[in-house]
């Protein structure tokens, strides 16, 4: 397990305590998806989180006591994805979800893995350009799904 201790931000496992924290974060971080989909709830938003941490691996950006930002992994064959990353609205455009993203390259790194896949939604324009900023490549696309990797070799 890598671990982020630059001061300003901690990026730890999610624990328990941590689940009405890690909800509120990815509700506000798809509430404006919403809108732009007319008012379709996005599956994120529907999903247990106390269970989440328990069952899988959640990992949050901590500043201070105050959640920012919240990423889930599964480990694959081969390759790690990135199943969720919601950043909160107060702080994004602040480089929290490229710290994330960056965390889960080099976690996948230090375990070996060919690559890191994620799925988004392709309304999300904002997410697909940071995606691409950061060298991630689309590998194909239907009507509501756009898939990526980034290769590690």
């Amino acid at each position: 397990m890598v671990a982020d201790t630059k001061p300003d931000c901690v990026i730890r496992r999610a624990v328990g305590a941590d689940a009405d924290r890690v909800t509120e974060c990815i509700e506000a971080a798809y509430r404006p998806y919403m809108v732009r989909m007319g008012g379709q709830v996005l599956p994120p938003m529907t999903v247990d989180y106390a269970k989440e941490i328990e069952e899988s691996e959640v990992w949050i950006a901590d500043l201070d006591g105050d959640l920012k930002g919240v990423m889930i992994l599964s480990d694959g064959e081969g390759k790690l994805q990135i199943a969720n990353v919601a950043v909160h609205p107060a702080s994004q455009g602040k480089g929290v979800g490229k710290r994330l993203i960056n965390f889960a390259v080099e976690e996948a790194r230090s375990r070996r893995r060919d690559a890191v896949d994620l799925v988004t939604h392709p309304l999300l324009e904002e997410n697909l350009s940071l995606y691409a900023h950061l060298g991630w490549s689309e590998t194909r696309r239907d009507e509501s799904h756009v898939y990526m990797t980034r290769d590690l070799i």
